[in-house]
């Protein structure tokens, strides 16, 4: 079997994120959250998630955020691709966390999406699916072993950036807007 950190209850989902975890990001407690955790370079196919949170924003879902996690060659081209969408208000960059913060970062997500089909273990996965994320994800190497199609997420093709958007559209029937804030 696989041994991942994941397996530990760190990554439990006893309730979302912190006040703390908010305000030190910036980031809305009152909007939903769709998640990228990982490397931020090119073969991770972030800019497939950043387009498709765009064309979701564009279908009137507007209460909701990108919050990027991680570091990466990508990260500037990224960051000028939301200014060409007009939704760099939108999308969050908050660079590289590490344990034990990441874990409470991923408790503030309400998806986690990648366009990496590049993913040989999906370690990221397996902390989000842990966290008890709905996946959307490429399906492509390890992903399909982790995301199961309509049990706890949805797998897209690669590239087809329209995919994403109604994977992720799919998902906003099933979450209510509610406080994320806990106190630890």
């Amino acid at each position: 079997p696989l041994y991942s950190s994941a397996a530990s209850d760190v990554y439990k989902r006893q309730a979302p994120a912190s006040t703390e975890i908010l305000k030190k990001y910036q980031l809305d407690d009152g909007k939903y959250k769709i998640m990228y955790i990982g490397r931020v370079d090119p073969e991770k196919s972030i800019d497939v998630v950043v387009k498709a949170f765009a064309l979701l924003l564009a279908d009137g879902i507007s209460n909701t955020e990108l919050v990027i996690v991680g570091d990466g060659i990508d990260v500037a081209r990224l960051k000028e691709l939301t200014e060409e969408l007009g939704i760099s208000e939108e999308v969050k960059f908050l660079g590289k966390i590490m344990m034990p913060e990441l874990a409470k970062v991923y408790r503030m997500g309400t998806i986690f999406a990648t366009g990496s089909e590049t993913e040989t273990q999906g370690i990221v996965l397996i902390e989000a699916a842990a966290t008890g994320l709905p996946l959307v994800a490429v399906n492509a190497g390890a992903v399909g072993e982790i995301c199961v199609n309509g049990v706890n997420g949805e797998l897209v093709e690669a590239g087809n950036v329209e995919a994403f958007k109604e994977a992720m559209k799919n998902h906003w029937n099933h979450f209510p807007v509610v406080s994320s804030i806990v106190l630890f």
